[in-house]
């Protein structure tokens, strides 16, 4: 699309085998989007890990001995595979 109107029409694999310019172009874009989420992505889980590890220590220091034992939260660091 340019200027509002449609440049090309049909499926990806027309594009790519008639305008190998703009494909090349929608790829590139696309790999940026995509790089970008994953670093979304990767911050998020950082900051839930550490969220839950505070949750954790915060709990731990007001329970009694005795609740311990009983009192498990699972804070295990998972890798995001997109």
């Amino acid at each position: 699309m340019k200027d509002g109107m449609v440049l090309r029409e049909g499926t990806l694999k027309d594009i790519q085998n008639n305008d190998i310019e703009l494909y090349e172009h929608w790829k590139t874009l696309m790999n940026r989007q995509d790089q970008e989420l994953e670093k979304v992505n990767r911050s998020i889980w950082a900051r839930m890990t550490s969220l839950k590890r505070n949750i954790f220590q915060l709990i731990s220091k007001k329970t009694k001995p005795c609740q311990k034992a009983s009192f498990k939260l699972d804070i295990k660091e998972k890798t995001h595979e997109l």
